[in-house]
């Protein structure tokens, strides 16, 4: 880097050209020049010939390093020009240019050719950040720099760190080249991510989010640019970083966000940062002397400032909307704050987004840019509108000009306050001018001047006839002259939309003269030219580089230009030009000049040939004899004034060789002098633009300047001021008058400052600039002519400006539909690819003003993108007042191939506007790309097949890519293919010819590959059209299995090996159900590999891996394991490339069949050598039936199918386990079912199967349409194991002495507790420290192996694990009888399951070990039974009766879904009673497949009975003498009516009965109905139904569980814990206090599990705990157990030794019962009625309408009592469904009987012992007191009904009422009260019945109770200081002074009774009885304490205490009064109480 300025400050501009060592004269080096101030003397720019017609574009190229998904390749950085010494160019000059793909190029500058290219770094894609700033991808963006004495290019790439994409893997890395070869400098690139600022060490650099927009500037030994952000998103700060240009050490790293003030670094992407971005639109920083350098800042965040002025030399943090100058340690390289001027409005400027960082600074000649005080000068403008000139040794700090303005030299306004994006352009020559283009403006042109005081000051002076583009990217404006000299000035302005365009740079006659160029491509924004040799570069927006210039062959060599000096008007000059010709010239035809000025004459030019060398002359004038000072009319004659004319003369030749130019352009120039005094005013005209009335700047006015100059020779005078208010004239002439001191009035609103008063006098050549300025208080428009009298001429200047309204933006979306949405977000929704959506955004101007759109980021993705985004909403627009502005957004979803997943693709719209009050918002555009989803589905609903590409198979005649085909004809799509594939293990499939589907499992070749653009897969599938299936020549689609190859890395991971050896792979197999699949041997190791397993198998027929550890070997796979969809994807431990089976999956390998193979045939003796294939005879229990053909219309058999290259007979029948037949086909396929299809017959000719089996060539497997067919040997051979137990079992009160009955799970071995039965570990094994097999397994063997260890596990019987915690996802196992393997060494002993554990923990050091304890169980439920148990079944037969459950029937599934829904189980130790143990309490159950349960309330439509009741012929799992359904089949059995009830006469003598549970028979007439709550036991006594713990158990501290689990035996195992709890019936835990959550439960009859050890007590439910607490120890307590069973009409009391006893209450009325004590009812019945209800009959609902109009119930736990309560103010009752009740005075006259009572047969829900109607049917109840008095007076006559008579009796009870004893009931005849709003009862009224909310609509207290009355509520809420008592749920009471806002009076639904009271009524469900307390009193706030008076009630401080100079607590007696004293007492002013205490 030069500095020009070091020696001297007052060189001649001619001496600006830097001298620069190696470097041609005519090179660009760097982004313009050092100073930036867009002056280039040196690069042979000749206007004459720029405005001929030879110059035009010599070439145009395109580069073509395009990026895929990045779309065209783009130039932001600007191209450099050098001439590097050295063979590697041949002293070529050459451009170099870099590319936003990270593509660099270097280009013969004279041809375009590409000489060398390199790519550095894969782009960083702007798809990762929603932010088009930059399109496609970023890359290399700041323009870089040539070291022109190493020949070294610098520059930055973005990049990404690593393979993955994403804005967090963003890198930067700094790169020096070798611009000679390209290759990379010793010690680069360098990665400069995370370097720490200098200036704050909180802070450090993140390359993602933060973008290198500005050119590079070498200073001294170090590169240094600057960093902004990507549309101010992410965390971004402005940052300054140098790198040492040999080294690459990161020499300065200088945040502009640092220090208190600046949002703090908190370590992730979007927090800290605080903006004041450096970006400058591409404009380098300036650089005056190697000390410092300036640069501006964008919007920031920090504000440090704040409104205080502050000194520019003083420290500032955040350096925000700041000209900034740095300074620079030459010795070091650090980076330093030396100077800063921040606008005085720079928050409004951070608020409107409207950067003053949109330009760097202009450095300006201090040769003709200076004056008065100011020694060196620079501008800037940004988008703000507002050009500063400042001083640049003090750039003028905050607020310090007066009245606490800007402290800076002068502030020039843009026209209609236009943004400016890229900077300042100046000439330091003919007076000196600066230019700038505004945003849709002329380029504006500026001449220096100076003030009365000396200073200098800037004048308009001209404007260019053509607007800017009306959007951002209008590049810096560039001044070029031929070798310094002045008149050959050229401004060139580069335009986004217009291209390139050229003026002569200073204007003549106020006008800017147009240099016509050849058209030029729009270019890309913020780009200027560079120049070269009498050449320019550009790269334009379509991707090109262009060049323009002249040709290099010229005819002639002549004198140019033409200089001719100082002429005086009426005077004339001539010049003779000398030429030389180049070639020989056959003529000169003739010459044209364009300045009427200038003269010459074709007579004067040579006439006739011309040889080589041959030179002539000819005369030029510059003739200004005609000359006028003005236009006289009617006149050719060219109006002049004083100052340089320029214009040219170009020769028209004919040339006698070809390749020459034949135009000869020279350049004219002359200066015009005048002898008298020359008035000139500039500019002509003073637009102040708007103002926006009431503003800051409205107030201070806009300023303005002038320029009044006297270009002649004499002196001039000022004789007179005077101005018109109108625009034409119009208006009266006024004279200028003096305002205040030095400000003089010149028209309404108009001043101006230090005018020059009539009588003063103007030096010749002396300038005046005078200050004005613009406002005025009143809306509208304004105008003013100011006109000057003078001895040297009359000049006028029009001055206009406008006063308005602030605009107003409001930002709008449509809708979709025509209307407008004030919001930001718009949803495209799912669309697929191909689809097109647009929608639009709207900005509206509601004010008064012009708004202007300050900031614009559209969307511009390849899917959703604006459609004009450099258009429409564009930056700088101008919205005129009730105006819109429109942006239209697409999106299009591109074409994806098949399976792609969906993508979310969005955009955002960043937009911002000077209306102060908007604010930037972003408008976020999103819509989802949906593709379909084919073949087989991963988890997440997407294709596991991803697609990997277009391939040419069996290219240039080598083999298929892929071995296995299927035509699939026209069935054929990718997703069938992907399916059949997956099938075949294969990785690939891929679809080619239409119809053919390929399978593979190496990778294509990629070789093959072909990309999509070249459209080689263009065939359509025959199955769906939408798809391509390969295309012609052999093309093929390939698609990859995601789950097994990585396309990126190219591997496809593990894999099932398909040969080990001599072993072939069978697949993935499950485990056994009865043991392991394979039993012959058994391994473990963590370095296992299917080798070394297939070596410790050697021997066996099979071996098979399993949780990629383990080992097994046999000879036949045991029954129950089959193979597996999936599951076997667990690595090898010893080789992570194949695949070792999975949890309970074994990979599979079979011995391969050879020659000497002995055949598996059982019919064919071992030693026998069969001579060929044979037909398998028998196979796993089935026969061979013949060779049978397909059936007529499909299948034969259709039950289940596999198809395997490894398939034989004895593989088949393993498949076909459970079906009756099974066949083979194909060779390799094999069909399931239980039956024949229609068809399937044998075939004619037995000898048609003939196909080998794939898996073994010695026996035959079916053949095409022919299969080897087995059908299920016969059922009555012995196959029952002896282990299995007897289905049912007694209960036994045998002696401890007795042998168990079955086996039993070990409680306690050697230390440890049994745990439960836990299910393996999610990732591998649950218990992974040691391994112990062996078929003499026991509990207290496996103790022993573990000994050390705190766990350990038991599995598949004969397996022992060892560890110190179970692994991940090893849990309890849903069902506990799970565990039922026997252990092989001791069969009464449990040793887990199949995938099941029976785990043992290590017990604590101090507790009590026994010796190996065993409890014995029992699998099958303990029921009453009267049969014997020395009958021994003869096969498996149907249980008809079970837990009182019956059997129904075999049953189909429904239509539509499960047959029954509610609850599930699966389990392989299945029995009818373990399903109808889990089914308990509901009505069905089922039993389908042999081991899946079903429960529900009733079967869904289309369950039937089957027609062929022999369909249910699977057997039990865990009883195989019992059946369980098959397939699509159910055992299904139903709640059978109690036969037991017994029926309560209307009189009773009180005598109790009893019959005993162990009898076959009753010993009483008495027989319990149904289980019952166990009251008391051991001490215990009954607390309630619990829910569980939030957190956990409710009870922990010990647990069991047994299937005979009793409340007994729960109790004894908690003896010595305070509490226990019984739960899933069959759980029992112990603990000393319920765990934080566990309460009663809302419904006390959730717990309605019956115990599996005596169904007549109940065990909790799921979720749910019978809870016991041990009764206070001076209680009575008895060994005896007391269960109360209560019915409707007596209570049953079971003793512990299950005797049930009834006690039955005797009424007044009563009279003989008909029936004898002992009869027991068949089922339920039909309630007769109530004391004041009698039953009526079954009613059928009527057609249009309801029997009875009042719903008043509808719940689960309704009754007929409950409904008969609710109705007893209504002449009709009725129930209905089963749960709901209906009241009514009137019955529906359609409402009639039913024709049989049997109709209404739905069960009450809350009593199952009632009938509740049915669908559409009333069980309808007549109030007696309008009943017939036959009916009112006695009973009605008692009947029964059982479950299968169509009659219906009718059981004649009385009511019976609780009291409080628990011995018997008594006969009332009360009523339940129920009040009326209003009501006064006691001190208490009742509200009425309002409704629950949440929150509570009551909250301030609480209390529940099973012994709830509405005086317990209402005492609780008044002792707890409340007014209001609310009840709810019969039991729970809810206190408060007011209820929520949400809960109102009124409600219905509060007809619960209290549960301490039934004739009271306590709300309902959410629903609460409320009550106010007449006699409370509410609290009020105390207005005044003491001296204290109240000032209203105040929230806490965020961060502490509101009030922290002391205070105290007192939790009993706060009182206000108390708190103000102990404030009053400590002096302090305020008090405040909190918390109630």
């Amino acid at each position: 880097m030069r500095f020009p300025f070091l020696e001297a400050v007052v060189l001649a501009a001619a001496t600006l050209v830097p001298s620069i060592v190696a470097l041609a004269s005519t090179d660009e080096i760097q982004d313009a020049d050092v100073l930036q101030s867009g002056y280039l003397p040196n690069h042979n720019m000749d206007p004459a010939i720029v405005g001929d017609a030879s110059f035009g574009q010599l070439w145009r190229i395109k580069t073509g390093g395009d990026f895929p998904g990045a779309g065209t390749e783009q130039f932001l950085a600007k191209p450099l020009v050098y001439t590097p010494s050295g063979p590697a160019y041949n002293g070529k000059q050459i451009v170099f240019a870099a590319s936003e793909t990270n593509w660099v190029y270097v280009m013969d500058a004279k041809t375009g050719t590409i000489l060398k290219k390199k790519q550095l770094a894969r782009p960083f894609l702007v798809a990762d950040i929603p932010c088009n700033d930059v399109s496609g991808s970023i890359g290399i963006t700041g323009t870089p720099v040539i070291d022109d004495t190493t020949g070294t290019v610098y520059f930055y790439t973005k990049t990404y760190a690593g393979a993955q994409n994403g804005v967090h893997n963003g890198r930067y890395l700094f790169h020096a080249l070798d611009i000679n070869t390209l290759d990379e400098r010793a010690g680069f690139p360098r990665d400069i991510e995370g370097s720490v600022a200098d200036n704050d060490a909180t802070r450090y650099f993140t390359g993602g989010t933060h973008l290198q927009r500005p050119s590079l500037s070498l200073i001294n030994s170090v590169v240094y640019t600057g960093f902004g952000g990507h549309c101010d998103l992410y965390n971004f700060t402005g940052w300054i970083i140098g790198v040492d240009k040999t080294t690459a050490e990161v020499k300065a790293v200088f945040t502009t966000e640092s220090g208190s003030f600046a949002p703090p670094e908190d370590g992730t992407f979007n927090g800290g940062g605080g903006a004041a971005g450096i970006w400058q639109s591409g404009m380098g920083f300036s650089s005056d002397s190697p000390n410092r350098m300036f640069l501006v800042t964008g919007n920031g965040i920090g504000h440090e400032n704040k409104e205080l002025p502050a000194s520019g030399r003083s420290p500032l943090g955040t350096l925000d909307e700041c000209i900034v100058n740095i300074r620079i340690d030459q010795t070091t390289g650090k980076l330093s704050l030396q100077d800063y001027f921040e606008p005085y409005e720079y928050i409004s400027l951070d608020a409107g987004d409207r950067d003053l960082g949109s330009s760097g600074l202009t450095l300006l000649d201090p040769a003709t840019f200076s004056g008065g005080s100011v020694s060196r000068m620079g501008v800037t403008v940004g988008k703000n509108g507002k050009a500063y000139v400042v001083n640049l040794d003090n750039l003028g700090g905050f607020k310090q000009g007066p009245a606490n303005g800007d402290a800076v030299i002068q502030t020039i306004t843009m026209p209609g306050g236009g943004s400016i994006f890229g900077g300042v352009g100046s000439y330091p020559l003919e007076g000196g001018y600066i230019y700038m283009t505004p945003v849709g403006y002329p380029t504006q042109v500026y001449k220096l001047g100076k003030d009365a005081a000396g200073n200098p000051q800037f004048t308009l002076v001209a404007q260019t006839a053509e607007n800017s583009a009306g959007r951002v990217g209008v590049g810096i404006p560039t001044i070029t002259t031929l070798n310094g000299q002045a008149g050959t000035a050229i401004l060139w302005v580069s335009d986004v939309d217009a291209g390139l365009r050229a003026y002569h740079a200073v204007p003549q006659n106020g006008v800017m003269v147009k240099i016509n160029l050849p058209p030029t491509p729009a270019v890309h924004k913020f780009q200027r030219p560079v120049f070269g040799d009498g050449r320019l570069y550009l790269s334009a927006s379509d991707g090109h580089i262009i060049c323009l210039g002249s040709p290099v062959n010229l005819p002639l060599n002549c004198t140019s230009p033409i200089e001719f000096g100082e002429v005086a008007l009426g005077d004339s000059k001539q010049m003779n030009v000398s030429c030389k010709a180049n070639i020989a010239i056959t003529s000169i035809t003739g010459l044209v000049l364009t300045n009427p000025l200038f003269t010459a004459s074709n007579s004067s030019l040579p006439a006739g040939p011309l040889t080589a060398g041959q030179t002539f002359k000819f005369p030029v004038t510059f003739n200004l004899t005609d000359a006028f000072i003005k236009d006289i009319p009617n006149t050719s004659a060219p109006s002049v004034k004083p100052g340089v004319s320029s214009g040219s003369i170009t020769l028209l030749t004919v040339n006698a060789l070809p390749g020459y130019s034949t135009s000869q352009p020279l350049a004219l120039q002359g200066t015009t002098v005048s002898s008298k005094p020359f008035l000139s005013i500039s500019p002509p005209e003073v637009d102040f633009g708007g103002l926006v009335q009431g503003s800051a700047a409205a107030e201070a006015g806009v300023p303005g300047s002038m320029v009044i100059q006297n270009i002649g020779l004499g002196n001039l005078t000022i004789t007179g001021l005077a101005f018109r208010d109108s625009e034409d004239g119009s208006a009266p002439l006024q004279n200028v008058t003096e305002v205040t001191p030095g400000v003089f009035h010149v028209g309404n609103g108009f001043t101006a400052h230090l005018l020059p008063q009539p009588g003063s006098s103007i030096p010749p050549g002396i300038s005046v600039s005078v200050s004005l300025n613009f406002a005025a208080p009143n809306l509208g428009d304004y105008f003013s002519v100011l006109t000057v009298y003078s001895n040297g001429g009359i000049q006028s200047i029009l001055f206009s400006g406008t006063i308005s309204n602030a605009p107003k933006a409001v930002l709008e979306i449509s809708n979709g539909e025509g209307g407008w949405l004030q919001q930001t977000d718009v949803d495209f929704g799912n669309h697929k690819p191909g689809d097109q959506v647009l929608r639009q955004i709207r900005i509206s101007n509601r004010g008064g003003s012009a708004l202007k759109i300050t900031k614009s980021k559209p969307p511009e993705g390849v899917e959703l993108t604006a459609t004009n985004p450099t258009g429409e909403l564009a930056e700088g627009l101008n919205i005129p007042p009730n105006s819109s502005a429109i942006g239209n957004v697409l999106f299009e979803p591109a074409l994806r191939p098949p399976n792609s997943p969906p993508i979310d693709v969005n955009g955002t719209w960043v937009l911002n506007t000077d209306d102060l009050t908007f604010g930037v918002h972003d408008v976020f555009f999103h819509g989802t790309s949906v593709v379909p989803q084919n073949g087989p589905l991963l988890p997440d609903g997407t294709s596991r097949f991803k697609y990997l590409g277009c391939y040419q198979d069996s290219a240039n005649g080598g083999p298929r890519l892929f071995p296995i085909l299927i035509d699939n004809a026209n069935a054929n799509e990718n997703g069938m293919c992907q399916t059949y594939c997956q099938g075949r293990n294969s990785i690939f499939a891929g679809t080619e010819y239409h119809t053919q589907c390929w399978c593979g499992s190496v990778p294509p070749v990629q070789t093959s590959f072909h990309a999509e653009s070249e459209d080689k897969c263009t065939w359509t599938c025959p199955a769906d059209p939408s798809q391509s299936c390969g295309g012609e020549g052999g093309y093929i689609n390939v698609y990859y299995d995601s789950t097994r190859y990585d396309p990126a890395t190219g591997s496809s991971g593990p894999s099932a090996a398909t040969k080990v050896g001599n072993f072939v792979s069978q697949g993935c197999y499950t485990e056994g159900t009865g043991g392991r699949a394979l039993q012959g041997k058994g391994s473990a190791s963590d370095t296992l590999t299917l080798e070394s397993c297939a070596a410790s198998c050697a021997g066996f027929q099979y071996f098979g891996a399993e949780y990629a550890r383990e080992c097994y070997c046999g000879n036949a796979i045991m029954a129950g394991s089959v193979p597996a969809v999936d599951g076997c994807t667990m690595t090898c431990a010893g080789n992570a490339s194949e695949f070792c089976g999975g949890a309970s999956r074994l990979s599979v390998y079979q011995v391969a069949p050879s020659n000497t193979t002995t055949s598996t045939s059982t019919s064919t003796s071992a030693s026998a050598t069969p001579s060929g294939p044979s037909i398998v005879q028998n196979a796993n229990g089935y026969a061979f039936q013949g060779c049978y053909t397909e059936a007529t219309n499909g299948r034969a058999l259709t039950g289940k199918a596999v198809a395997a290259d490894t398939m034989t007979i004895e593989s088949c029948a393993t498949t076909c386990v459970g079906f009756s037949w099974f066949g083979v086909e194909y060779g390799r396929e094999c069909y399931c079912g239980d039956s024949l299809s229609a068809g399937s017959v044998l075939a004619s000719n037995q000898a048609d199967c003939s196909f080998l089996c794939s898996g073994n060539n010695l026996e035959y497997c079916g053949a095409g349409n022919r299969l080897q067919m087995y059908n299920l040997l016969p059922s009555n051979s012995t196959t029952t194991a002896s282990t299995i137990a007897s289905v049912a079992s007694t209960a036994s009160s045998a002696s401890a002495s007795a042998t168990p009955t079955g086996p039993a799970v070990v409680q306690t071995a050697a230390g440890y507790n049994s745990q439960g039965c836990y299910t393996e570990s999610t990732t591998g094994r649950a218990l992974t420290g040691k391994t112990l097999a062996t078929d003499a397994m026991t509990i207290e063997l496996c103790a022993a192996t573990c000994a050390g260890f705190t766990w350990f596990g038991v599995e598949y019987g004969r397996e022992c694990y060892c560890g110190n915690d179970p692994g991940a996802g090893s849990v309890l196992a849903p069902n506990q009888a799970d565990c039922s393997f026997l252990c092989p060494g001791n069969n009464l002993e449990y040793c887990g399951a199949g995938n099941r554990l029976q785990m043992y923990k290590l017990a604590p050091a101090n507790s009590t070990t026994s010796t190996t304890s065993i409890t014995a169980t029992s699998t099958a439920s303990n029921t009453v039974s009267g049969t014997t148990s020395s009958a021994t079944p003869t096969g498996p037969v149907i249980v008809q009766t079970v837990a009182g459950y019956k059997f129904q029937s075999c049953y189909t599934e429904a239509t539509a879904g499960r047959a029954l829904s509610d609850k599930t189980l699966a389990s392989d130790a299945m029995t009818i009673e373990l399903c109808a143990a889990t089914c308990a309490g509901f009505t069905w159950f089922g039993v389908e497949y042999g081991r899946e349960c079903y429960c529900g309330n009733a079967p869904a439509a289309g369950s039937a009975p089957a027609s062929n009741q022999g369909d249910c012929s699977f057997l039990c799992p865990g009883n195989n003498l019992e059946y369980c359904g098959a397939g699509n089949r159910l055992q299904m059995y139903k709640l059978a009516p109690p036969t037991n009830t017994t029926s309560t006469t209307s009189t009773s003598t009180g005598t109790s009965t009893s019959t005993t549970a162990t009898s076959s028979t009753s010993s009483a007439s008495v027989t319990p109905t149904g289980p019952a709550i166990v009251q008391k036991t051991a001490g215990y006594a009954f607390q309630g139904c619990y829910t569980e713990a939030t957190a956990g158990r409710a009870l922990e501290d010990k647990t069991l569980a047994s299937d005979a689990m009793t409340i007994e035996l729960c109790a004894a195992t908690c003896a010595g814990f305070t509490w226990f709890g019984v739960e899933y019936g069959r759980e029992c835990y112990c603990g000393n206090n319920p765990a934080a959550g566990s309460s009663l439960a809302p419904n006390q009859a959730d717990c309605n599990f019956p115990c599996p050890g005596n169904s007549l007590e109940y065990c909790g439910a799921g979720n749910r705990l019978e809870m016991y607490k041990l009764a206070p120890s001076n209680s009575t307590t008895t060994s005896s157990t007391t269960t109360v069973l209560t019915t409707t009409s007596s209570i049953i009391t079971i003793s512990p030794t299950a005797t049930v006893s009834t006690t039955t209450a005797t009424t007044a009325s009563s009279v003989s019962s008909t029936k004898s004590a002992s009869a027991t009812p068949t089922g339920p019945v039909v309630v007769p009625g109530n004391a004041n209800f009698t039953y009526a009959a079954c009613y059928v609902e009527p057609t249009g309408g309801r029997a009875l109009p009042k719903l008043v119930l509808a719940q689960d736990t309704l009754t007929v009592e409950i409904c008969l309560q609710a109705c007893f103010m209504y002449k009709y009752a009725g129930v209905e469904y089963g749960r709901e009740c209906w009241c009514g005075d009137n019955l529906n006259a359609n409402s009639v009987p039913a024709i049989a009572e049997a109709q209404c047969n739905v069960l009450c829900k809350g009593n199952q012992l009632e009938y509740c109607g049915a669908g559409s049917r009333l069980n309808l109840y007549i109030n007696k007191s309008s009943a017939t008095p036959s009916t009112s007076s006695s009973s009605v006559a008692s009947t029964t009904v059982t479950a299968t008579s169509s009659t219906t009796t009718v059981v004649s009870t009385t009511t019976t009422v609780p009291t409080t004893t628990t011995t018997a009931a008594t006969t009332t005849t009360s009523t339940t009260l129920i009040p009326t709003p209003s009501q006064t009862l006691g001190t208490w009224v009742y509200l009425g019945c309002a409704n629950e909310t949440n929150p509570r609509a009551l909250n301030s207290a609480a209390t529940a109770s099973n012994a709830m009355t509405v005086k317990v509520c209402q005492d609780f809420c008044i002792s707890s200081g409340f007014g209001l008592a609310g009840l709810e749920y019969g039991r729970e009471c809810y206190c408060g002074n007011a209820l929520s806002p949400h809960s109102a009076l009124g409600q219905t639904g509060c007809n619960m009774a209290c549960s301490g009271n039934q004739f009271e009524l306590c709300g309902g469900p959410s629903r609460l009885s409320i009550y106010n307390s007449t006699t409370y009193v509410p609290p009020s706030t105390v207005q005044t304490a003491g001296n204290y008076t109240f000032k209203g009630c105040f929230a806490e401080a965020s961060g502490g205490r509101l009030l922290n100079n002391g205070g105290y607590t007192n939790s009993t007696g706060m009182t206000v009064e108390s708190c103000v004293a102990y404030c009053e007492a400590g002096s302090h002013a305020y008090a405040g109480v909190e918390y109630g205490q």
